[in-house]
């Protein structure tokens, strides 16, 4: 079969999920929306991305959801509501993607549309990350339930109040394999530089 990484994209041709201005169905509820509403509805939407940020105003009526920008129609940001019927009664809300016509609890807004993550050919940062870039990840993340520095610099931190010596006994051993993981990553790249 294929080698290390065969099946997953790498590179950077697809935009980022983290740098996407999005919206949410949760957006929309705490903006006092009630479906079925006919009435027309203005809302706020701020984002904020890696790139700043930015802010819109949408029109709510019916099952549409038609996005602004500056007063403007933003061109083709025009979106459905859909429901689905919950176990014990009641509905759940749902975007209906304009590009492929599925359920979405998001909506990104890419070539000035609101497209779902598929259509719009997102993937989110840590599916770019190389192994030694997970492992490095992982370490810190452990270092910081302990209640230590993700300084990796800094020795481990003692046992917290609290927890089990089995625990910090455990999660001091995964952190030992991560930052040699990390470490031996960060060295095979330095090894390729010098050649």
């Amino acid at each position: 079969m294929g080698g290390w990484g065969s099946g997953r994209w790498r590179t950077s041709a697809h935009g980022a999920v983290e740098a996407c201005p999005r919206i949410g169905i949760s957006d929309i509820a705490k903006a006092g929306w009630s479906p079925g509403d006919n009435a027309p509805s203005w809302f706020e939407w701020t984002w904020s991305d890696r790139a700043g940020g930015g802010y819109a105003s949408g029109l709510l009526m019916g099952d549409r959801l038609t996005l602004l920008r500056d007063g403007e129609l933003e061109g083709g940001a025009i979106a459905r509501f859909v429901a689905t019927p919950c176990h014990f009664g009641g509905q759940r809300w749902w975007f209906e993607c304009p590009a492929c016509g599925t359920r979405a609890a998001h909506l990104y807004l890419r070539r000035a549309r609101l497209e779902c993550r598929r259509c719009a050919d997102l993937t989110y940062y840590s599916q770019r990350e190389t192994l030694d870039d997970r492992m490095l990840r992982r370490t810190r993340k452990i270092r910081g339930r302990v209640g230590g520095s993700r300084n990796l610099i800094e020795p481990f931190p003692g046992k917290p109040r609290g927890m089990h010596w089995r625990t910090y006994h455990r999660l001091r051993r995964q952190e030992a394999v991560a930052h040699l993981a990390s470490l031996r990553g960060a060295i095979a790249v330095l090894q390729r530089m010098r050649v």
